[in-house]
């Protein structure tokens, strides 16, 4: 799973695979920016930080990014203006072309295409979830029978599967602090005295299982998403796992169409079980890791089983 939306993102924003050591510095990135800093809580003493190397060492993945990133543009920039450059159609292509008109800023898609999936998976298997399944195979055989892979047009009649993604959106939001935002002025909010200027934390994953807005909150539960007009795009309160307003995810249509085309797939080709040693789906471990981005502490494995109608 892992692997291929290393690939989709790496085709889509450089227009080939390249993942190899741009994959290990976003994976230190992720870990170094989920980490505690004093800084952050106490400014007097960001002096700790430095002390203990963890500025160092953000520093120094940071420029080895800056690295991978020089050399993927200028690689781009050394075909724009000349005839092949109509054949190039990535993001970096785009972003380049709008370079001087606009700036923009590419989130973390990667990442929350990737932890969704790999979440949005081990939901299906501790819940038992097989409607997903059959919907998914139920449409390829409509839609042509042996097709060999289902397509977007497919996806759009997938109800089902697009609850499960809400749904695994809602228990796990990628970031689940979402963005930190800064007060502009001093408010007075929940009997608390928030100063202008403070670093604010939005608790999406709070949220989004407050039983106050959700029955059985706690519960993976994608019938609650039929027949609903909540979704992800910022506009419910309630349901904000890409964020929501000018800070909300610009790459939020590519990262859930990128997991409802790897997921329907996946479904359709294979089914999945648990190995033979892995108990009962009801007994998965759903804890997880600390971090910037959501993810199961421990690995989930299933065995894949080619599907045959």
């Amino acid at each position: 799973m892992v692997g291929t939306f290393n690939n989709v993102v790496s085709r889509c924003v450089v227009g080939k695979i390249f993942m190899g050591k741009f994959g290990e510095l976003t994976r230190k990135l992720n870990a170094l920016l989920g980490e505690f800093t004093v800084g952050d809580f106490f400014p007097k003493f960001k002096w700790v930080d430095f002390h203990r190397g963890y500025v160092k060492r953000l520093v120094n993945t940071f420029m080895g990014l800056s690295v991978v990133f020089d050399q993927v543009i200028g690689e781009h920039k050394a075909v724009l203006g000349t005839q092949n450059e109509s054949q190039t159609k990535d993001f970096v292509d785009i972003l380049l072309r709008l370079q001087k008109m606009t700036h923009l800023t590419l989130s973390s898609t990667y990442m929350t295409s990737k932890q969704s999936l790999r979440i949005g998976m081990v939901n299906g298997r501790a819940n038992q979830t097989s409607k997903g399944d059959e919907e998914s195979t139920r449409r390829g055989e409509k839609c042509g029978g042996q097709k060999s892979k289902i397509d977007m047009e497919d996806i759009s009649k997938m109800h089902y599967l697009k609850c499960v993604v809400r749904e695994t959106l809602r228990l796990h939001p990628p970031l689940p602090l979402l963005l930190p935002r800064e007060t502009a002025t001093s408010i007075e909010l929940g009997g608390y005295h928030i100063p202008a200027n403070t670093k604010v934390f939005i608790n999406a994953w709070a949220i989004q299982r407050d039983p106050s807005s959700w029955d059985m909150a706690e519960e993976f539960i994608p019938e609650r998403f039929e027949n609903s007009s909540v979704d992800f795009k910022g506009q419910d309160s309630q349901f904000i796992p890409l964020g929501t307003g000018r800070r909300g995810c610009p790459g939020m249509i590519f990262g859930v169409a990128s997991i409802e085309y790897v997921t329907a797939n996946l479904l359709y080709w294979f089914d999945f079980k648990l190995p033979e040693d892995g108990g009962l789906g009801k007994d998965l471990d759903m804890t997880e890791a600390y971090g910037l981005t959501a993810c199961k502490k421990v690995p989930l494995r299933l065995v894949p089983i080619p599907y045959s109608p």
